[in-house]
């Protein structure tokens, strides 16, 4: 806050809470908006046709969900909780397991060439 008449004025709480961060660029908003922009990238890397490019959507998955710790336990750690954050997150996190089923359905729907699955026709 402003100093006044040579005192600092007192920062304002709500209901014994501390303020929200005033920055809404903060590192832990930062890092779910990474998360958001991640999302698509699992999305094409998961309905690559090569297991490489699968396993690494499979690790930026899990890349993405510990992200999601981390930027939560920084927020609150350094006191950088803000409202774009409330708001960001939940989205994020919900993106994320959208687009991972999205993913799951359309694998499971589309056909094999035959290169991952035998079939039962053994001649």
């Amino acid at each position: 806050m402003r100093e006044q008449d040579g005192h600092q004025s007192a920062r304002l709480t709500t209901r014994g809470r501390p303020p929200l961060s005033e920055n809404r660029l903060t590192l832990p908003n930062v890092i779910t908006l990474v998360r958001i922009a991640a999302c698509p990238v699992i999305l094409f890397m998961a309905l690559s046709p090569t297991m490489t490019v699968r396993f690494g959507a499979f690790v930026l998955f899990v890349v993405a969900g510990l992200s999601d710790i981390w930027d939560g336990y920084l927020a609150r750690r350094y006191d950088q909780i803000t409202d774009t954050g409330k708001l960001l997150d939940p989205i994020a996190d919900k993106l994320l397991l959208f687009v991972t089923f999205a993913a799951f359905f359309i694998i499971s729907h589309r056909g094999f060439d035959g290169d991952l699955i035998e079939s039962g026709d053994a001649a």
